[in-house]
């Protein structure tokens, strides 16, 4: 017997991202299905659900677990690409998405969590905790008038040896800032940098755009920071020379820089600059092959 199709309405619900959006909404889409498959999806599908939902309901779950599947099992950006395309919106003064700001996020994290003998600069750590602050309020609606108990926990990575007395998780991080030293420590930043990663990971922003553009004044430091961090895993620069240029000129030796018992011998080239540090009490030297060597040992010295 030839088989027979038909069609029905049901409501299919967009998905964006791990969770749907509370402002994500329901449109009719007609579909036509072959009746055996029909028969499947009643037989099969619908038990397994729990028997109650109608057809239209069960075949809209197997669709979004199938999406979950395709896109959890697809090809992903390196890095290097995600980090190259987000520093491209970065440069055009386009927002970034919350899929990427999560990225950038557990970014930096991880670039301090492999960066615990360099050198913490206080406002990229800042503009980190900030970020994390602002999130807070977008996902509360500013209403909070209490911590929470499911908030301790960012208290904890917030650890101070003295106590903040605030009434809401947003006063105690502008405390926190404000008690933040000059010379923040790796582990303050490690531990600190994973409140904003964990919030965006696990709360709902009821207006995604209006995230993105709260959180569009931090994106710069949180891109230094997760640059930095591919630069000491990878040690190379993000954006490497175009092909086809000419291969870069020799070093130049400049004139050393005496100061006590400590020597400065610069070089440059055509890309970069970088120095021995001759220790002469201690007979050793300091040899900074590039800028951000160079900007950390000013900054420890």
């Amino acid at each position: 017997m030839r088989l027979q199709a038909r069609a029905f309405d049901y409501k299919l619900a967009r998905q964006s991202g791990e969770a749907l959006m509370k402002s994500d909404k329901l449109r009719n889409f007609t579909v036509r299905f072959l009746e055996s498959a029909l028969r499947r999806v009643e037989s099969t599908a619908k038990p397994f659900y729990g028997g109650r939902l109608s057809t239209g309901e069960a075949i809209r779950r197997l669709a979004e677990e199938r999406l979950d599947e395709i896109e959890s099992s697809g090809p992903r950006e390196s890095a290097h690409e995600a980090l190259l395309r987000m520093v491209g919106l970065w440069r055009s003064g386009m927002p970034l998405p919350l899929g990427d700001l999560r990225f950038l996020a557990e970014s930096a994290n991880k670039a301090y969590q492999g960066c615990r003998r360099a050198f913490v600069s206080k406002d990229l750590l800042v503009a980190n905790v900030s970020a994390f602050r602002d999130a807070v309020r977008l996902a509360t609606g500013g209403k909070a008038k209490s911590i929470e108990p499911e908030e301790r926990h960012f208290l904890k990575n917030l650890g101070t040896s003295k106590d903040i007395d605030a009434k809401t998780l947003s006063e105690y991080v502008d405390k926190w800032i404000a008690r933040l030293p000059v010379r923040p420590t790796p582990e303050q930043a490690e531990f600190a940098s994973r409140n904003l990663f964990a919030y965006l990971r696990d709360a709902e922003f009821p207006d995604e755009s209006k995230l993105a553009k709260t959180l569009g004044q931090y994106v710069p430091a949180l891109l230094q920071v997760a640059i930095r961090g591919y630069w000491n895993l990878q040690g190379g620069p993000l954006i490497d020379r175009a092909r086809g240029s000419p291969p870069p000129s020799p070093s130049r030796l400049t004139s050393s820089i005496p100061a006590g018992n400590v020597t400065l011998v610069p070089w440059v080239r055509e890309e970069g600059i970088g120095a021995s540090i001759e220790l002469g009490a201690h007979n050793s030297a300091v040899v900074v092959r590039n800028l951000v060597d160079l900007e950390d040992l000013a900054e420890i010295t």
